[in-house]
């Protein structure tokens, strides 16, 4: 992949991050927790694939992009921690929420996992940003 073709496909992913978490936060206005929970988990993921996507590497599931973002941003300490369990616990809610019956989930709980969701976009944000 071309240099400027990557930073086109980074750029796209941090959009859908940001158009995610845009409709994260509409969906808890409306106190509609499992579909935020959904939003909110892809807003991490939209962010985790443009970071990866910045090192050449483009996985092919979840899974891969939740190994590679672990292996090189988590355990290395890049990403603070509490931003990575914050996406293990997104990753795990969401797959709940969307596959199993009779889920349910805390206002509070999606509220916070917003924070950790707005804070861990910022920050692969401002990681991107360095370097360009």
């Amino acid at each position: 992949m071309r240099p400027e073709e990557r930073e086109e496909l980074v750029r796209y992913r941090m959009e859908r991050a940001h158009e995610a978490l845009t409709e994260a936060a509409l969906l808890i206005d409306q106190e509609l927790w499992r579909g935020s929970v959904n939003r909110l988990y892809y807003a991490m993921f939209y962010a985790a694939v443009a970071l990866l996507a910045t090192q050449g590497i483009h996985p092919k599931t979840h899974k891969g992009v939740r190994q590679q973002f672990s292996l090189l941003f988590l355990s290395t300490g890049k990403i603070p921690e509490d931003l990575g369990l914050a996406y293990s616990e997104l990753f795990e809610r969401r797959h709940s929420g969307d596959y199993d019956d009779f889920v349910s989930v805390e206002g509070d709980v999606v509220v916070q996992l917003r924070e950790h969701t707005v804070m861990m976009i910022g920050t692969i944000k401002a990681m991107i940003t360095d370097k360009e």
